[in-house]
């Protein structure tokens, strides 16, 4: 199903994380969405000259070109896609305020919000609300007992 050359779930992720781009594509994919992937900010700007993309996964801290930089530049060329970040830092919100992303996926991500977060952001919702920052906050709590129950 095609709207306006994008083909309808399509993402490009943007990744430097081998493990965690391809973990995200497959579980995509399996679930429908159309996946490319970039290891690079500087591969993304390549592709995206030649692709459209429902909206754009993004790791926030990644050598080479900064989130802060890359971002506006995507909005300037983009300004209706999707940007959603992906990310560890305990200021993800305040993040995604100050960049204007659509939405913040924790990291390590858990599959189940990756896809709640997506369908909402998809039907042009926020995934920022006061729930989803306590989700938020919850979800790292979770994460931080499992990593410390493992050493």
């Amino acid at each position: 199903m095609e709207c306006n050359d994008v083909v309808f779930k399509s993402a490009l992720i943007v990744e430097d994380c081998h493990e965690q781009r391809n973990t995200m594509s497959l579980f995509m994919s399996h679930q429908g969405f159309a996946v490319k992937t970039c290891s690079t900010r500087d591969e993304a700007l390549l592709v995206l000259r030649h692709e459209k993309f429902s909206f754009l996964l993004l790791a926030y801290k990644m050598p080479g070109m900064s989130a802060e930089f890359f971002i506006p530049l995507i909005r300037t060329r983009y300004p209706l896609m999707p940007i959603i970040l992906l990310t560890a830092s305990p200021d993800a919100y305040e993040l995604s305020s100050k960049l204007g992303v659509s939405g913040v996926i924790p990291k390590p991500f858990d599959i189940d919000f990756l896809f709640s977060a997506l369908e909402r952001i998809l039907e042009g919702k926020k995934v920022k609300h006061d729930r989803e920052v306590e989700d938020f906050n919850h979800m790292y709590a979770k994460t931080l007992e499992r990593l410390k129950s493992n050493i």
